[in-house]
């Protein structure tokens, strides 16, 4: 694995550590089958080209970040992080919740935008998994409160991932639109 040209550089006396893993929960789903990783190590080749015979300065950077617009104001709501380990099942569970409302530029106008996730993985059934979300967002304007609530899943086996959405639209209180989706698709090593 070539480092690339740019944007490497290491001080005398420094190591590299390698870390491999064959998922990335949740960003990527487990194998559904058992797989094995192999290193094959090497020696490690490093060519050094000085500039000029002496050693590139570090880039300049700022030290004050951009001033910012001001386009309304902001509440959040403490955040929950939870992580629940059921050792009788074999699953480990991670629940997350933020949510906020901000006033719009105009002062009077609200959005309420929330969401919790649900994800939990196998440890006996690596290709298995669930992840759960539901996001609802209010917004509050001229009169009129629409809120829409999107929610859904998925549920891995060791052959498809089935998948759920439901989307829901309100305004002022009357149902504008509902709609389900439910695909199942094939593993394929997924």
């Amino acid at each position: 694995m070539p480092l690339r040209v740019a944007g490497y550089r290491f001080p005398a006396g420094h190591r590299l550590h390698l870390s491999l893993a064959s998922s990335h929960w949740p960003v990527s789903w487990p194998s559904p089958a058992a797989g094995e990783l192999t290193i094959h190590r090497g020696s490690l080749e490093l060519q050094l080209a000085p500039v000029g015979g002496a050693s590139v300065p570090p880039p300049a950077f700022s030290t004050e970040p951009p001033p910012l617009s001001e386009v309304g104001s902001e509440v959040s709501e403490p955040t929950r992080w939870e992580i629940v380990e059921d050792d009788a099942a074999g699953t480990a569970t991670v629940r997350t919740h933020e949510a906020s409302i901000s006033t719009l530029p105009d002062g009077i106008s609200t959005l309420y935008v929330g969401e919790t996730l649900e994800m939990t993985a196998s440890d006996r059934e690596p290709g298995a998994g669930r992840f759960e979300n539901a996001c609802e967002y209010r917004l509050d304007r001229a009169g009129h409160r629409i809120v829409v609530i999107a929610d859904g899943g998925i549920d891995a086996t060791p052959v498809a991932l089935d998948m759920i959405a439901h989307l829901k639209v309100d305004l002022d209180g009357e149902r504008f639109f509902e709609r389900t989706w439910r695909e199942s698709i094939p593993r394929d090593l997924l």
